[in-house]
């Protein structure tokens, strides 16, 4: 969860300055190093996205966590949201995922970019550790330089 959340807090300092969608990203995690891999030159934002999402299900890097970010629109509460979606895989004897969900407004917005509060689905086996996680998702979050700050400072309700 901290490698999600070191990720999206790097994606919403992107989303923070673009005029358009933010480019997929498969981020890797193995022995403590990180990896980034970027899907600009794919075609479109479908290829992009399936092409990260099958090089994470492969896992050839043999990580031990990885994530997709990419940039959609969700619908929360019967509003449709600018969002990035976070699908994050802690590989193992039986690989465990977890989508995040963090809508944000953009920055050409009326009211100027902000953030929401994610959304996190769980597993049902991990619903009793659910606090653990989500505290290291924020402490992943905070961890980001520019990211961290800003998604603190650009948080607004939903």
């Amino acid at each position: 969860m901290e490698l999600a959340g070191f990720f999206t807090a790097h994606s919403v300092w992107l989303a923070s300055s673009r005029q358009g969608p933010v480019i997929p990203i498969l981020a890797c995690e193995k022995a403590g190093e990180r990896s980034l891999q970027r899907f600009d030159n794919e075609g479109s934002m479908e290829k992009a996205v399936n092409r990260a999402k099958a090089l994470l299900s492969a896992n050839i890097e043999q990580a031990e966590r990885g994530i997709v970010i990419y940039d959609a629109f969700v619908t929360i509460d019967e509003v449709r949201n600018d969002a990035l979606v976070v699908h994050a895989v802690e590989f193992g004897q039986e690989p465990v995922t977890i989508e995040i969900i963090q809508p944000y407004r953009p920055a050409n917005s009326t009211s100027g970019f902000g953030v929401m509060q994610p959304k996190v689905s769980l597993p049902d086996d991990l619903v009793a550790i659910a606090d653990t996680l989500i505290e290291a998702f924020f402490r992943g979050l905070d961890s980001h330089e520019e990211g961290g700050p800003l998604w603190t400072d650009s948080l607004v309700a939903a």
